[in-house]
């Protein structure tokens, strides 16, 4: 299935956080996700360097398995916003993940 929400998400989201978030969680194979990996570059060309879409690249990179490549960019949104709520619970669940309940 393509990534639908490109156009819809511009439309009804104005936020850039929400959209590039959302944008992330619309890809559900290998070629959305790849779709939605050069939207957000190119995005970041056009917009500049922010945290969201960061944030969004890290959510792709854990949801393919690569843990290691999704910290670094959570890691990346937190430079640019070190109180992103979103990239400290993403940098929480991914250490929930690899250490489990303490």
């Amino acid at each position: 299935m393509r990534a639908i929400w490109p156009s819809k998400c511009w439309t009804v989201f104005r936020d850039r956080k929400t959209q590039a978030i959302l944008l992330a969680d619309s890809a559900d194979n290998t070629a959305a996700v790849e779709e939605v990996r050069n939207t957000l570059d190119s995005l970041r060309k056009k917009d500049g360097d922010r945290a969201s879409y960061h944030l969004a690249q890290g959510v792709l990179e854990a949801r393919q398995g690569n843990d290691t490549a999704a910290e670094q960019k959570f890691n990346e949104a937190l430079k640019l916003e070190p109180k992103s709520t979103g990239a400290l619970s993403a940098m929480a669940t991914l250490h929930w993940k690899a250490e489990g309940p303490q």
